[in-house]
């Protein structure tokens, strides 16, 4: 069981090995927000390295072994200073203000990296591959709003957009760039049915799909929309707020139903593979209604999935996440 990073986690963990017929590393999962930047490639995953040595004031890592413990603080410490807005530990910088310009920074994103031994390639690779077990039981649930908390909150205007765009993508060729911007993502007021009003509320959604929910989606559909998927929408709904939910009593809840129905769900699967029994609402499978249980204030019901996005195909079936 993962929330966030620790589902991310799970799903690297899931696809981490191309031979599928060889028994997995757990039996089931539950997944709350599978979270992880797209693979930023080996060659800046290397240059981390390079930049923490070069903070360390060391050569080679069996030297950063030896330095003192307040050294290695100081030289995470300055590695996290350099990270960019909505990143927490070791992340490329880039300037807001302007397109990404690598010669400022040769720091990537967080997060795993596909390294050729453990990790092959990206999960969403494997999964479209069938590289993972297909059998296996999962509990997979996503908040309402992911991407706000990661989003640089100076997203004014269509400009500002581009660049957050670019820095999020660092190693998308213009042309790339282009058809996130004016396809996947277009301009706000560009075509009737978008569903975001702003350039910030644009940005937020694709961080959200780009971390978060695509996550979620593609991992259902890998496994035949056979996995039991829900949506947490008590306000605000953000990355993270379902924790306070699943590890009560909490008294900062805003609902005990909710925070019950979650525990109980995740009991029950815990116990048997099958979240639902202890007298709350069914809670059925994705299915090819790409049905999700949505657990609000307002009650619990079975919905559309958000994130069964169209976008999250195109991001897919480019290699963007």
């Amino acid at each position: 069981m993962g929330e966030s990073a620790g589902a991310g986690s799970i799903m690297y963990h899931l696809t981490s090995d191309d031979d599928a017929s060889k028994k997995p590393l757990f039996q089931q999962a539950i997944l709350q927000s599978p979270f992880f930047f797209p693979d930023q490639g080996r060659t800046r995953s290397e240059d981390v390295a390079r930049r923490f040595l070069q903070l360390s004031g060391v050569s080679k890592l069996s030297d950063a072994r030896e330095i003192q413990a307040e050294a290695l603080r100081s030289a995470n410490y300055r590695m996290v200073l350099d990270a960019p807005y909505g990143q927490f530990t070791f992340g490329k910088a880039f300037c807001y203000g302007e397109p990404y310009n690598s010669s400022k920074s040769d720091l990537p994103q967080k997060g795993p990296i596909v390294d050729g031994g453990y990790i092959k390639q990206t999960p969403i690779t494997a999964l479209q591959r069938g590289m993972f077990p297909k059998s296996m039981p999962l509990v997979i649930g996503h908040n309402a709003r992911e991407g706000i908390g990661f989003t640089y909150p100076w997203i004014l205007d269509d400009l500002s957009f581009g660049t957050y765009l670019a820095g999020l993508f660092p190693d998308a060729s213009p042309a790339t760039l282009s058809s996130i911007y004016t396809t996947i993502y277009p301009p706000v007021r560009s075509i009737p049915e978008l569903s975001y009003n702003d350039d910030l509320d644009r940005a937020a959604l694709m961080t959200s799909e780009v971390l978060v929910t695509c996550n979620t989606y593609l991992l259902a559909l890998a496994y035949r929309n056979a996995t039991y998927n829900y949506l947490f929408d008590v306000f605000p709904g953000l990355h993270g707020d379902d924790l306070h939910y699943t590890f009560g009593p909490d008294p900062s809840t805003r609902s005990p139903e909710v925070q019950l129905a979650i525990q109980s769900y995740i009991t029950r699967f815990s116990q048997t593979g099958d979240p639902n029994g202890n007298g709350q609402p069914t809670f059925r499978r994705y299915g090819g209604g790409n049905e999700v249980l949505r657990l609000s204030t307002d009650g619990f019901e079975g919905i559309l999935d958000p994130a069964a996005s169209k976008r999250c195909l195109l991001l897919r079936d480019r290699g963007l996440i």
